[in-house]
């Protein structure tokens, strides 16, 4: 059952802590780098290199603080498939204390799989990982399944992150499927900058419908054709998530013949690698995808394999590292 995280297959510490808030659609407060990135949008020069320079450089000047120094030069993403993660499985403590553990091993954890309509289970699960000193934010999406054929499988993302070590530069947004329904539940992507580096990325991330799993994958690259024209001044761009991309619903064959799986992008996870829990199967449905403008920056990356009951999740978490500089 759920209980202090094994450290036999990882070397991750947990995170430092930082200034804490609720962080949801609705009664944020701005960061400087958030304001300073608004500041500009306004002017309508997104592209405006002058834009660049001003949020690295406030990311910098803001992990150069006394509060902020610490020897990691790294920071780390996860994507972790809770399942089911509603009601139920908060209002159990062992399993909710367990979860928080794992999210303060990363810098920032993409969740996918919140069935709470409510919206409680994301505030809930906020308070547990910040319960022991650490300061999280999070960014809740809106409800998945916008389409009619789409709202029998509604679900939320979240992306929980370290303030200490991360700011979100935006609130973040669903695709746009209206116009041809590739999603069950359309991706959710935000725009992050990574304190203490000169690093800003956006993370989108997705949850597919098995059965339609290959041809979900195959519509990330609309996408990302689309995340790009959204923030024409970013560079870097990860796409993670519970592809469903392995298995019975996609062979490595079929995958390797997508537009998601050419040289300008890095399977950070491979076809080989094995993120579920049961001991039955050996599947590579969580992954990790980045553009080539991120491959400099690549660290290392793994799957969380630390626990072994699925009351926590039928999913392990996978992680990747980045370098937090680059001359």
């Amino acid at each position: 059952m759920a209980g202090q995280l094994p450290r036999r297959r990882s070397s991750l510490a947990p995170p430092r802590s930082g200034p804490e808030s609720w962080w949801l659609r609705h009664g944020h407060t701005l960061s400087t780098a958030q304001l300073a990135y608004n500041w500009a949008r306004e002017f309508r020069d997104p592209e405006s290199l002058v834009l660049r320079i001003l949020i690295v450089t406030l990311l910098i000047l803001v992990g150069a603080g006394p509060a902020s120094s610490q020897q990691d030069t790294s920071h780390r993403i996860a994507s972790f498939n809770i399942r089911d993660f509603g009601p139920t499985k908060a209002a159990q403590p062992a399993i909710l204390n367990y979860l928080a553990e794992v999210v303060r091993h990363f810098d920032i954890v993409a969740v996918q799989e919140i069935s709470d309509v409510r919206e409680t289970v994301p505030r809930i699960f906020l308070e547990a990982i910040n319960a022991i000193g650490a300061h999280y934010q999070v960014l809740l999406s809106e409800r998945t399944g916008k389409q009619p054929d789409d709202r029998t499988s509604q679900e939320q993302y979240a992306f929980y992150f370290n303030a200490d070590r991360v700011v979100a530069l935006d609130l973040g947004a669903l695709f746009d499927d209206s116009r041809n329904d590739r999603f069950q539940r359309e991706p959710f992507t935000a725009l992050f900058g990574l304190i203490g580096s000169n690093l800003t990325l956006t993370i989108t991330q997705v949850h597919t419908r098995p059965e339609s799993a290959l041809h979900e994958v195959d519509a990330l690259f609309e996408v990302y054709e689309d995340v790009g024209r959204r923030y024409p001044s970013e560079r870097n761009h990860l796409i993670v998530g519970d592809f469903n991309a392995s298995c019975s619903y996609a062979s490595p064959q079929q995958l390797r013949s997508l537009q998601i799986r050419g040289p300008s992008f890095r399977w950070i996870v491979p076809d080989t690698a094995d993120t579920t829990v049961s001991p039955t199967t050996r599947c590579a449905y969580d992954r990790i995808v980045a553009n080539s403008a991120l491959r400099t920056r690549f660290a290392r990356w793994g799957v969380a394999d630390w626990f072994t009951d699925p009351a926590i999740s039928d999913h392990w978490p996978v992680w990747v590292s980045f370098r937090a500089n680059m001359k």
